[in-house]
């Protein structure tokens, strides 16, 4: 389950995915940094959220599932993901209803052609012609 995370004026500024009842899982640079957050290079953009009381989890709100620590990721595999990010570049208009894409993993070494050094091991990069999970960040890091 993907959430839409909005200030006070209703504008979207990112996303999250539940990860249990009670956690959102979504970018540092969002909510609250990670104490080793790097803006420079994208390092631990990570960040965790504690509803104030528990999601109902059902057949239609669900956890996403997450990666064991031992999975392996090679660059050509398939990978979905999803947000709500930017659907046209020109107008920078946000989706009414949640977009999914599916995408192949690129390698490290892939990535890094685009990307240069920020680019970390930790990391794992995917994309194709153009098609992103948020258009924000294609538009400015190509």
């Amino acid at each position: 389950m993907t959430l839409l995370l909005q200030n006070s004026t209703g504008f979207h500024y990112c996303g999250g995915s539940i990860i249990n009842d009670l956690w959102v899982v979504t970018a540092a640079h969002c909510p609250v940094s990670h104490p080793q957050y790097n803006t420079q290079t994208d390092v631990n953009d990570i960040a965790l959220i504690k509803l104030s009381s528990p999601a109902t989890l059902n057949d239609r709100v669900s956890p996403v599932c997450l990666a064991a620590s031992s999975d392996v990721f090679n660059g050509g595999e398939r990978c979905v993901t999803t947000g709500w990010g930017y659907t046209n570049a020109a107008t920078l208009a946000s989706p009414d209803k949640l977009q999914q894409v599916s995408l192949p993993l690129l390698t490290n070494t892939q990535c890094q052609r685009y990307f240069g050094s920020k680019i970390q091991a930790s990391m794992i990069c995917a994309g194709a012609s153009g098609a992103s999970s948020c258009m924000t960040t294609f538009l400015t890091e190509l």
